[in-house]
Formats: C-alpha cells, structure tokens, sequence
C-alpha cells in the first residue's frame, strides 16, 4: 500500500469525501471512497485503473460501448448524454472522483480555498474562507477570498452563521469570536433563518402552508426565527379539510362526507354527497343493479331508470296453459313460465286448460243440459273437461220433450204446451197451458161462427151456440143450382153449390145449362132429325135443345132417289137382306125387297146397349131396358165422378173425372184436387206460419189448411231468444240474459214473461264500481267518494328517511300504509361514538339523508398505541413499551447492546448503526504485522444507550444518532491514531 502523508490525508478526509460518506460494509477494504453500485473497482490501486480502462493489455476484454446508458465493465458511467463537466465524460469516466481531483489543484491562498469533487462527480466552486478566518499573522480574511490586515473588534462571520462576531488580533493568527446570536429571522442558508438562539433552522419564506383554521390557506413566515404559519385567504370550497368535513365558501371547516351514501332523488342511482360546492349536494351516482326495486310494482331497469315491473306478478305466456310470473332481474318485465295453470283455467274464448296443460274446447258457465230434463244445467270446467252440473229446476212449464213440460217439482209430465183444448163451453177456443207444469184448459177466445156445437147447431160469432142443420138441402136465388144451408156465420145460410144437372127443368120451357144457367128449351117439340127416315123430338137433358130421334117414319117412305125408308127408318137402296130395323127395337131386321121396298124381317137381336127408347137400351137378349146414358152416378172411387154408360146393355157407372177438392170422402176425410181422399179435421186447432198467431184446420182446398184465428199469449216462445208481445208479433227477448236495470249498482237479469223484455234486479254489482261523476258502489247502493279515489295513493315519510304508501280501496277509503322502504341506516340528529387510536374517541352523526356521515378526528388520544416498543428517548439498545393507558413509562429498559473490539475495515467508521465509537488505535491482530505505521486500524463500539454518550467523530459536523442532539465537542487522545500525530475529535450526544 501507498504511504500517504498526514496532511494529504486530512486534505482527504475534509475535503475529497466530503460528507458523502460510504455506507459501513464489507466492499472497503481501504480508506478510499467508492459508490457501491458502481462497475468499476473503485478499490483498485491508479495503476489497476487503467488495465480497467481499456489500457492494458492487448489480451484484455474491449472496452464496453460508451452511450448506451449502460454502465458496461470497464466504464465508470453512462448516463447515455456523455457530456464533459455532467459528472460522466464522454469516455464514460467520472469527471472528478477520490483518485481524480479537480482541476484547477487547491489554491495556496489562505482565502481562496479550493475546488473540491461533489457526490455527483462534478467539480464545485471554490468556497472563499469565512470573514475573519486567521490567513497569516495579524491577518484576517475578508470573506470574498483575500487576506487583509486584522482589526481588532471589526464584524467577522463565525462559522455558525446565526451567531454575530467580532474579529479578535490577539494570539499568533487572528480568529473570529463569537459575540452573540443573529435576529430572529436572519437567513442563514438557502431556505433557513436563524431562530434568534443562535441556531439555524431550517425556513422557506412564502411557501405555502397549512394554517391552525384547516380552511384557510397560509404563507409561511420566518420573521420569528421559527416557522409560522399565517393565514392569507379561504381555501376553495369543497376542499377537504378533515375526516367527512370539507371547507366551505366563507372559509368554514363543515361536515360532509364526500361519496358517502345518500338518498338520490332518482331511485335507480345510487346517491353519493357531493361538497365540491362547500355544502353537502346529493348527486345522482352508479346505477343501482338491474331489478333493484323502486316502488310498489317498479324496478330500475340497464340505463338506471324506474320502470314498471311487478315482481312475481301472474303474466300470460306464449303457452296458453302454462302459469306466468313476471321476473324483473334484467330491469324489464321478463315472463317466465312457472308450471301449468289449474285445470279448468280459461284459454281462450270457449276454451279451458286441461289437467295435463293442453288448452281445450270448454265454456265454463254455458248453458247446458243435464241428464234430467227438467233441471237446469250450467257446464263446469274446472277439471278441464266439461262436466254439466245440475243447477237447479227449470222454470215450471218449461218442454221437456214432444208433448212434455216440467212441473215445479223439476218432473217432466205430459202437457202438449199451447195445443188446442175443448173448454168447458162448447163455443170457447182453448189453449193447454204447461205453465204450472200440469195440462191446464185456458179459454182463449171463440170458436169461430158456424162451427158445430151440437147436432144441428153451431156457434155464432158471440160464442153461443145456436140451431142450424148444416148441410140440409135447400133452394137458393139460382134455380139451376143446388142449395144447402151453411152455419159458418152462425146462422142458417142457403148457399149456392153446384150446378144442377144439364137439363134440369127451371122454369116453362127453360132448363139448367151444364153451366148452371137457366135457357130456353121445348122439351117434347117434333123436330127433325138429321137422319131422314127418323121422327124426331126437342130433348133438353144435356140443359140445351138437342133433336133426338123419337121413332121411324113409315116403311118405305122415300128417302132419295132410288131411296127408301125401311122400317128401321134407315134411308137406303132397298137392298135384299140389308140389314133393317126389325119391329121389335131389339131386334135386328133383314131388307125385304121383294115388294120393291124394304120389308124389314125379323133377323135376330140387336146388340146389348142399343138404344132402344128414351133412356133406354137393348140388353142383347132382345129386351129393352131402362139405361140413362150419361147420367150422373156414383163410381166406387170416392173422389171421382161419373155417368152411366149403357154398352153393355146394363146400366154401368162409368168415372168421368175428380170431384171438387174439399169434397167430403168420409168422416174426417175430404178429396183434394188430384183426386184423392185425405184426412183433414175440418176445424181442429193448428199453428199457423206465424208463431205468435192461433190457426184452425180448414179442408175447402182439399188439403188442410191452417187458418189464423187468434193472437198467442205475451211471453210465449217463438224462437231461440224470441218471444211472442201478445199482439201476434215475435220479438227478440232473451231470457235471463244480464241487462242494466235502472240502479247501476244492482245487476239485472232479462225476463220475457210480459211478451217484451224487463230487465229484473238479482243482486248487487262488486263493491267499488264507479256509479256516477265521483260515486261507487257499495252493497248495492251509489255512495259518494268524498275521502279519496278508488287507486289513487298517497305517500309519505316513515323511519329513517324512508317513505310509505297507501292506496285508496274501492270504498273510497284510505287502506293502511304500506311497508316502510328506502329506508337510511340512522335518524337524523342521532351521534354515535366508537374507540380510536391510542386510547382515544371518535364521533359521528346521523346526517338529514338517514346516513352516517364519517367519523370526526380523534380526540383524548394517547401518545402511542398499546404495546408498541419505542426507542424514542432511550437511544437504539434501549426501549420503553406502551402501556394500555396509551403512554410510555418514564423509565427505559435496561440496555441490550454490549460494547466490542473491531478491526477497522470500512470509512469513516466501522461500528454498526446504533453504536458508535469511542477509541481508535493500533492492533497488530488486525495489520498481521508488528506495525500499523500511523494510521489505526482498529477502533472500539459502544452502543448508543443512556441520556448522554461520547463518540469519537470523523467529519466536523458528523450527527449525532436520531433521538439525540450534540451537547458538547472536544478534543481527546482515545479519539485520535496512535501515534497521536492527528488531533481526535469527539462530541457528547444527550437526548432531545
């Protein structure tokens, strides 16, 4: 190792170094100085430096590349900017460093001194020697760098700058004493005064600070030596100015809890205080979660607004059949299905559910018919199937089947409801009435004039009954007309019928025409016929005058030329064995000519139907009977009419054509116009095409006819929902449909007994049902709403904070309120207090939005927290424990260090923190050799404990441990190496 002389060494000591003292470690292993985080081997000899440089050897690694901004083996620095006089050159090498001094070398002047390397590797001014420093004998430096002539008592700066003094001469060099301390205030260093006791304190005049009112704002003054504080202005409103307390606009410190929660206007968002004003604003904050209930059937929805949602309210499905209930998680109404509806649940018009959730046809409540007639049905659907259940009887009267009523008892008996019936008086009209359930004979009216009341009577239209032998022939005004006396007036009328038959005499040489008409006809009047061998008659049997053939004119009465009548009055040739009328009508005759006229001899019998006189006809037996040919007769078909015809020599009744329709053909039987004989009850009693009309049988047009005759009672049916008014017309009237009646607060059901439709009271509507402007329903009656409106509500405060609501029932009274929500967690006005630090306390109050504002500072505390181990006054090896009153005992604990022996091995010292030194010397042990030179290698280490404790220092000014302060500086041997050839300095360190 290089020898150094002492005064170098010292130069190394105060100046190289200067207070960037190295931390105690292992990486010294000499008195050199070095940065623990730097590359290079600051421990290596100057002539290793330059092998680390890149000087050595060629075998050596190149050197690292400079400016990169790493520090690379063989570089000292590289801060990437490599700028002369930064600290780092652009060789990347420390501008000054211990081994590099700066450049210019230290001046000779006493008072210019020298340019020293600083910690960041920069060279610094030279620093002038204080103003009064002794620079030769008898003189003094002036503080700008030069040495003047010394004046005794002249002003001179002491080396603490907050002391005055005064330049003493005597002595072999003049010296600067101290004389008193500097004003308060005086500065004393850049941001430092002096606190007018001679120290200098650290002071930044005009620097902001927190004045004692937490809302103003402060300057700070140095004027008293000592920091202070004053205020100069308000803070700005909003500005924090202690736990939950904020400034406001004049400059006042008030609660409020900035953030804490509070109830927003808007019950979707979160409330949060706002101070940025001075005073607490609850603004509107996050949006509360999707689904957060925000009033009786609402939820706050995505975007932080109240919408309707009633949660778990019954909601229809897609599915007909499926129960519903409204979810509101997602913020809207969401239906989600939760199982089958009840069987028997309406699913559409006429449409129930099943059993199983299949929605199928079903009207609950329709009219249906059960098993028994003669009850009433209604159909049920609460299985979901529809079942008819019996629901009472059928009004007594009410058909129960083709010539069935029921009766009151629900007994379907025979009643042919409104057939015709026979009442007691022969001449009255009656009606079956079913009403009471039992065939019943109503007079209804007459029987209409003329009808039979009794043999050879009949009704007149008063209704009495009367003689008339109906039928009886009788002689009417036409003379060629058969009469027979009518009762359908109700009394004896002849009625023209018939004509009489053709030929009928009607008068002196009149007769009936086929027409009915009475001609002229001379019966019996010689005529001549067209055959001219023949006598001949006016016949007037066919009612006109017809020339009939009455006998022959003579035998052999010329007849033409050549011509002779025989005897058979035939006009011919008189040809030999031509036939001829024999003498005997019947019989036939052959032409005698032998007398040159006819002769008619006796040949055989004429054939069967050969006229043989007036109405007469041979039977072919040579006989000559009686046969009117073409008279009118009686065929065996009923309904047919005939004449008689004699070809066969036999009167035989032969049909001609039919007889008039309404012909009687039998008891309760008359013809019709094709001739055939049908039943038809003259008179009995039937429905005509109107309903609401009465009818009797009539036969005149040979079917049976239905004629109206009366008008049906008011109220009977006459169609599905039609009745009769009782004025033979049908009009719509469904019975037992609801209706309105008058009182809006009874419901009506329809009655069609009366013949039109009455609207009948059966109980009362649901309570709560407007009846008017501002009335409602209540037991059937309309009673005023005065209280409140059936739905409106009204809210109001409850709890904390929180609000209630009540609804209007349907009775227009108030309901009782509702549950108490949105609720705070305190009443307004209310304190709490809680534990808080050391053994103090701590407030809190309830503010007017029912939420806790924060708790107020700590007050009463301790000065430490229960078993918390301090050193604080007690130095580093000794320690005082906090009680669980929150304070220190007075008394430290014994010290745990012990004091030890140590090579020396680090700069400036070796002793560990919490120790310090109090000898230095020489120890062979530690050299490995039989000298030290004059430099110690060794020092002992006490630790810092007690009040007081004396160290040996190594810099002018070195510190005392924290905890404690210099008391006093002075100069002892132990302090010094061992030789003694440098002065040891040591300094006693008491606690603050």
């Amino acid at each position: 190792m290089t020898r150094r002389t002492p005064g170098l060494f010292l130069a190394f000591l105060l100046g190289a170094c200067g207070t960037n003292e190295c931390p105690p470690g292992p990486n010294l292993d000499s008195l050199y100085c070095h940065r623990p985080d730097a590359t290079v081997d600051d421990r290596a000899a100057p002539k290793d430096r330059a092998s680390v440089a890149g000087q050595g050897d060629a075998g050596d690694a190149p050197r690292a590349s400079c400016g990169n901004a790493v520090v690379e083996p063989g570089e000292d620095c590289d801060d990437g900017r490599n700028e002369p006089g930064s600290g780092c050159d652009r060789d990347c090498r420390f501008s000054c460093s211990a081994e590099r001094p700066c450049a210019p070398t230290p001046t000779t002047e006493a008072c210019q001194g020298a340019t020293s390397c600083a910690a960041t590797h920069r060279c610094a001014r030279p620093t002038p020697a204080l103003a009064g420093s002794s620079c030769g004998d008898g003189r003094v430096c002036d503080g700008g760098g030069n040495c003047v002539p010394c004046q005794d008592g002249s002003l001179c700066a002491t080396a603490n700058r907050c002391r005055t003094g005064a330049i003493t001469c005597a002595g072999p060099g003049a010296s600067c004493a101290e004389t008193g301390n500097q004003p308060p205030g005086t500065p004393c260093g850049e941001g430092q005064v002096c606190d007018g006791m001679g120290t200098c304190v650290r002071c930044m005049a005009g620097a902001d600070c927190m004045p004692l009112e937490p809302c103003r704002v402060g300057s700070t003054g140095c004027s008293t030596g000592a920091m202070t504080c004053r205020a100069v202005g308000n803070a700005a409103p909003g500005t924090s100015c202690g736990e939950g307390r904020v400034c406001d606009a004049a400059g006042a410190c008030v609660p409020c809890a900035a953030g804490s929660v509070c109830p927003s206007e808007n019950p979707c968002r979160v409330g949060a205080v706002d101070c940025s004003t001075g005073e607490a604003r609850c603004a509107d904050g996050t949006a509360r979660p999707p689904g957060t209930a925000c009033g009786e059937g609402r939820v706050c929805d995505a975007m932080g607004n109240c919408a309707p949602c009633a949660e778990g309210e019954a909601c229809s499905t897609p599915t007909p059949c499926r129960a519903g209930a409204t979810r509101c998680a997602t913020g809207a109404p969401v239906c989600a299905e939760t199982g089958n509806l009840p069987a028997g649940a309406p699913c559409g018009m006429g449409r129930v559910c099943d059993s199983v959730g299949v929605c199928t046809s079903c009207t609950p409540g329709s009219v249906c018919t059960p098993m028994t007639p003669c009850r009433r049905g209604t159909l049920d659907c609460a299985s979901g199937a529809g079942v008819c259940r019996e629901s009472g009887s059928v009004p007594a009267g009410t058909g129960c089947g083709a010539g069935r009523a029921c009766n009151a008892a629900g007994d379907c008996v025979a009643c042919v409801a409104a057939s015709a019936c026979m009442p007691s008086t022969a001449c009255r009209t009656g009606m079956v009435d079913c009403s009471a359930g039992d065939p019943n004979c109503v007079v209804t009216g007459n029987q209409p004039a003329g009808t039979a009341c009794g043999e050879g009577r009949v009704c007149d239209p008063s209704g009495a009954c009367v003689a008339c032998a109906a039928g009886m022939a009788c002689t009417p005004r036409e003379p060629c007309r058969a009469g027979a006396v009518e009762c359908s007036t109700g009394a004896a009328v002849c009625r023209a019928g018939a004509p009489l038959a053709p030929g009928t005499a009607c008068g002196e040489g009149r007769v009936c025409d086929p027409s009915g008409a009475c001609v002229a006809c001379a019966a019996g009047m010689e005529c001549a016929p067209t055959t001219p061998c023949r006598t001949g008659a006016i016949a007037c049997a066919s009612g006109a005058a017809v020339c009939r053939e009455t006998g022959n004119v003579p035998g052999g009465t010329a007849c033409g030329a050549g011509l002779v009548c025989s005897s058979a009055g035939t006009c011919g040739a008189c040809v030999a064995g031509a036939s001829c009328i024999a003498p005997s009508v019947c019989r036939m005759g052959s032409v005698d000519c032998a007398t040159g006229s006819a002769v008619c001899r006796d040949a055989g019998f004429q054939g069967a139907g050969s006229a043989c006189g007036e109405g007469r006809v041979c039977d072919g037996r040579g006989g000559c009977v009686a046969c009117a040919a073409g008279s009118a007769c009686a065929p065996t078909t009923p309904c047919r009419v005939g004449a008689v015809e004699c070809g066969s020599g036999a009167a035989v009744c032969r049909e001609t054509g039919l007889a008039a329709p309404g012909s009687s053909c039998g008891a309760g039987r008359v013809c019709n116009a094709a001739g055939s004989c049908v039943a038809c009850a003259m008179g009995e009693a039937c429905s005509p095409s109107n309903p609401c009309r009465t009818g009797t049988t009539s036969c005149g047009t040979g079917i049976p006819t239905c004629v109206e005759t009366g008008n049906r009672p008011g109220g009977t049916s006459c169609g599905a929902g039609l009745v009769c008014n009782g004025a033979g017309t049908c009009v719509a009237c469904s019975e037992g449909s609801p209706c309105a009646p008058t009182n809006p607060c009874r419901t009506g059901t329809t009655t069609c007994s009366t013949g039109s439709a009455v609207c009948r009271e059966t109980g009362n509507v649901t309570d709560g049902t407007v009846c008017g402007a501002s009335g409602v329903c209540s037991s059937g009656v309309c009673i005023p709403c005065t209280a409140c409106r059936p739905g409106a509500t009204e809210t109001a405060t409850c709890g904390n904070c929180g609000r209630q609501t009540r609804t209007c029932t349907a009775l227009c009274a108030w309901g009782a309120f509702g549950a108490c929500t949105g609720e705070g967690v305190c009443r307004p006005g209310m304190t709490e207090t809680t534990a808080c630090g050391n053994c103090g306390r701590q407030s809190r109050s309830c503010n007017a939005f029912c939420f806790w504002d924060p708790f107020g500072g700590c007050a009463g505390e301790g000065a430490c927290r229960p078993g918390t181990v301090s050193t604080a006054g007690c130095g580093t090896c000794q320690s005082r424990t906090c009680t669980s009153a929150c304070s220190y005992p007075s008394q430290c604990t014994a010290c745990r260090c012990t004091a030890f022996h140590t090579c020396r091995t680090m700069y400036p010292t070796n002793c560990p923190a919490g120790y310090h030194t109090v000898r230095r010397g020489c120890d062979f042990s530690c050299s490995g050799s039989s000298s030290c030179f004059s430099v110690y290698n060794s020092e002992d280490c006490e630790p810092n404990c007690g009040t007081t404790y004396t160290m040996c220092i190594n810099t002018f000014g070195e510190g005392c441990a924290p905890g404690y302060r210099i008391q006093s500086m002075s100069s002892i041997f132990q302090c010094a190496n061992q030789s003694g050839s440098l002065s040891g300095l040591s300094q006693t360190c008491t606690l603050i």
